[in-house]
Order: C-alpha cells, then structure tokens, then sequence
C-alpha cells in the first residue's frame, strides 16, 4: 500500500495497492548494485526481500491516533487539513444562520452541533446525514467547501454517485467526510441503497482494483447539497436525514459572498474547529436529535408511494369518491379502487387485495350496506392524528375540517 493522488478529489490523497508481483514488475527496469555480488539487482525483489522493510499486521484509521497504532496496526490518519486556532469566523457563522439554517434557530442548533459532533467524534459515523436545498448559487457549496478544508486528507467531494456506489472504492478507505455535491437523486434506487448503508451501517466493503474485498468500519459524516425536489428517500419516522430549504436571498451576490470567501480565506475553517472541537454537546448526538423541519415533510412526501400519496390526497381534501350519502365516511370497494388506480401511474396495478391490506392498516373496516362491498373510514380527525404519528409530524391542506364531506370554513373579509 502507498499513498497516491486521489483519482476523486485533487489536492488529496488516497491507499493505492498493489500484488507483489505488480510491485515487482513495476520496478523491473530499475537497479540497484550490489557490492558483494558484483551485480545489479532489480529493486522491487530486493525491497521485498529486506529485512528492514516496513511490514504491519493490519490497517486502521484512528484520528489523532499514533501512526503506528498498539499490535503493530499502521494508522491512515494523516492529520486535519488546518490546525486549530482562535479567530474569526463571524460571517461564517452568520451564514449558517441566515442561509443554511434559514433563520430557524432549531435548525441552526442542529447545524453547529452537528458540525461539532464529526469534529469531537471524528472516529463515528453520524448516524444521519445533513442535506440541504436550494438553487445554484445560494451558499449550500460553501458550508461543504469549509468542512472540505477542515478535514483535509480525510474529506471527500463527490458529483458523481458512482463515486460511492461504484465497485473499485478503495478513495473511500481513509475518509471521514463526504460532502455529496449534487450527487445523487432519490429515484435512484441503487445509489438509495449504498447512501443508506453509508448513513447508519457500522461496516463497509473496500474493494481496491486487483485487490480482494474486504471489510471497513464505516465512519463517514455525510453532507449533502442538493437543488433536486426529490433529494433523499425519507420514511415515515426518518432519522436518518436532517433537512433544510437554505434561503436564496443572497443567491449569486458577489458583496455578499466576497468578504465571506474573503473571512475563509484568512483562516475561519481552523477558528470554526477550535471552537467546536471545544463545544459541550453532552449526550447530544446527530442521530436522535434530528428536527423535524419542512423540508423533511416535503422529502417525506415525495418517497411516499402511490398508495400513500393518494391517501393523503384524501386526508388534504377531506372528501372520498362517491361516498354514500347516509354516511360520508363510507365508500364502495370498487369506487375506492379506481380513484386509487387513476390517482397515479404507481397504482395503476394495484389490485383490491392489496388496496383493502393498506386501508385495513390505516385504521378502515370493510362492511357491506346491504348491496355492495366497502369500507368505512376512521373520523377524519383520528385517520389524520394516526398518520401524523406514524410520519412524525404532518401538515394538511385544510387543517380545520371536522368531518369527511365537510365544508371548509369561509373567510369572513375583515
């Protein structure tokens, strides 16, 4: 194993390895001579053969560990990209605020926190993933390009999914930062997985080129910056996505942004690390502490699959198709069906078995009224209380209707 230029980010490095017959080969044409055989020796088989030559009995990425760790271990970790030092970052700071955080305060905490988790617990991966939305030009970059600075070596941008997801990912070995710039789309069902894995799974493979596959502990802090709608794949109770719109009120304003890249230029990466790798965080950690903002409601929405989506559509509205009209909370199997088929091309397969298993679980009773199969829904009131429960917090589009059928109450003009 050496270190090489990395193939991904430039400026830093990465494991490169080789068999010792590749190591050989690559030193054929080049000698040394040797004195008490009076001949010139091939370099690579006389490296190989030297007692002295560096040998370990493993590998392991350890920050500010030694770099040759207890049994003999060597250490990848080659330091921070900056020292930590007292100084300014104020308008660094400011921008977390105003942009990134938007002027949420929880959200802004969040941010900070989560910033000065990776640093104190370098080692760990966070648990969840940091993303943040917005237009090109907006600030998302620049939050991604100071955590770049700050882990140095040990930090990794990428544009392109393959990039994580590909087979030969021996540049993912010794990072500890991956800041995703526009990298991935939700829909992406192959990168969904891999992205999931690199959020909450303990262990990764590596696989070097020519090399066997082998296991790594996983510990990445993912960021993400994104101006894709659909950005990741949030369930109901989600915790691995922390999610946040930025504000776009400075969107490619040089005044703005000049004496900000102008704060980093002169050192606000080392004083931003000084400070949080000093932070009292306590028990507070990513994972268990993620807010349950907007943008995590939008992103929820849009992983929702057709079944659900057209539940909620049904929630929002307050209305079912053809419900009857002695009880506006009940509608036949077969209207149920086809408003569920048309409301989306996802449903367009689904058939009543299927439809009556999800209403079953969304708290429906199948009854009959005598002529015709059907189900009666839960007040309005309890079937939008259990879905916000089961998502974490919902918001509906008429949130003051009492009833299925009922009408929404007209504003009265001041």
């Amino acid at each position: 194993m050496e270190f090489v230029l990395s193939s991904v980010t430039p400026g830093t490095t990465e494991p490169s390895y080789q068999t010792f017959r590749s190591f050989r080969e690559r030193y054929l044409n080049q000698y040394l001579y040797d004195e008490i055989s009076d001949k010139k020796i091939s370099i690579g088989p006389f490296w190989l053969a030297h007692p002295r030559r560096r040998q370990y009995e493993g590998i392991d990425l350890v920050p500010d560990g030694p770099a040759v760790l207890s049994g003999n271990i060597f250490n990848l970790w080659r330091g921070w990209g900056v020292e930590p030092k007292k100084g300014d970052w104020s308008l660094l700071r400011r921008h977390v605020y105003e942009v990134l955080a938007n002027g949420d305060q929880k959200f802004d905490d969040y941010i900070i926190r989560w910033g000065a988790w990776t640093f104190q617990h370098a080692g760990e991966r966070t648990g969840a993933a940091l993303v943040l939305r917005g237009g090109k030009g907006s600030g998302k970059g620049v939050w991604g390009d100071v955590l770049m600075t700050v882990f140095g070596e040990h930090g990794l941008q990428i544009f392109d999914p393959t990039h994580l997801t590909g087979k030969h990912n021996a540049h993912l070995q010794n990072k500890l930062f991956l800041f995703a710039d526009e990298a991935f789309w939700a829909g992406d069902k192959t990168a969904e997985r891999t992205l999931k894995g690199v959020v909450t799974e303990k262990r990764m493979m590596i696989e070097p080129k020519g090399i066997n596959a082998f296991p790594w502990p996983n510990r990445m802090s993912l960021y993400m910056a994104a101006n894709e709608k659909w950005v990741v794949p949030a369930s109901h109770d989600e915790r691995r996505y922390a999610v946040g719109n930025v504000n776009e009120r400075w969107k490619k304003n040089w005044s703005y942004f000049q004496p900000l890249l102008a704060e980093i230029a002169a050192g606000a990466p080392a004083a931003m690390l000084y400070d949080l790798e000093r932070m009292k965080l306590g028990d507070w950690d990513p994972m268990n502490n993620v807010p349950q903002t907007q943008a995590l409601l939008e992103q929820k929405m849009f992983s929702l699959d057709g079944l659900e989506q057209w539940w909620v559509s049904l929630l929002d509205s307050g209305e079912l198709p053809y419900p009857d009209k002695k009880n506006p909370r009940r509608s036949n199997s077969e209207w149920l069906l086809e408003a569920a088929q048309k409301f989306s091309p996802r449903n367009r397969y689904v058939n009543e078995t299927e439809l009556g298993t999800f209403l079953g679980k969304m708290g429906c009773k199948h009854k009959s009224n005598g002529k015709k199969w059907g189900w009666v829904f839960p007040p309005l009131h309890e079937a939008r209380t259990n879905w916000s429960q089961r998502s974490g917090g919902w918001e509906f589009l008429e949130p003051d209707l009492e009833d299925w059928g009922a009408k929404p109450q007209e504003e009265v003009a001041p």
